[in-house]
């Protein structure tokens, strides 16, 4: 038994043990998430905290930038490149283990509850990453205005939220194509 076979307790410690299997994979949509989250946190608490008026100093120069809907259209880019790169990393899982999931259906394992372990290792993607892209986002905040009002931790937690959201979407397509795996292909596959 390996080290980490001792953890897996269940359908969620079966997802983490899965993400950690292709750990750079994964490493990498957690990052995608992180900086969507961390880019959602900082204009969040610059709408909120700062009344949408971000001023900064840049080479000398004092800029003042107002944040407005064509700044949030690039935060929503980044969560669809974090769907994208969650749901990829999940897409390359189903292909790759294929077989396992065969043997998961032949020993029991009903359509639904394989689909479910691909969306809750999207919402592990999703979480984790909101987790560093939040604390990233609201050390930049304070960086860049030197405090941290109530209402801006509010908006790093409503953005903790949303990654989270948004990796667990991520994980439906995937959970789809391996719940429509009939053990019996599965199996034969090498």
């Amino acid at each position: 038994m390996t080290r980490l076979a001792k953890f897996v307790r269940g359908p969620w410690g079966y997802a983490l043990q899965g993400l950690l299997r292709r750990f750079r994979r994964s490493v990498l949509a957690v990052l995608m998430a992180a900086a969507s989250g961390g880019l959602l946190v900082v204009m969040g608490g610059v709408l909120v905290g700062r009344e949408g008026m971000l001023g900064a100093t840049l080479l000398g120069e004092f800029i003042l930038v107002r944040i407005g809907p064509t700044h949030f259209v690039i935060v929503l880019a980044g969560l669809a490149l974090t769907v994208l790169s969650a749901g990829n990393a999940l897409h390359a899982r189903v292909v790759e283990q294929t077989r396992d999931i065969g043997t998961l259906k032949a020993l029991g394992w009903r359509r639904i509850d394989v689909g479910r372990l691909f969306v809750r290792q999207g919402l592990l993607i999703g979480a984790m990453g909101g987790v560093v892209g939040t604390v990233v986002g609201l050390a930049a905040y304070v960086v860049l205005n030197g405090d941290l009002p109530p209402m801006v931790a509010l908006v790093g937690l409503l953005s903790l939220c949303i990654v989270s959201l948004v990796g667990m979407l991520s994980g439906l397509y995937p959970g789809s194509i391996a719940a429509r795996i009939p053990p019996a292909v599965a199996l034969r596959q090498e």
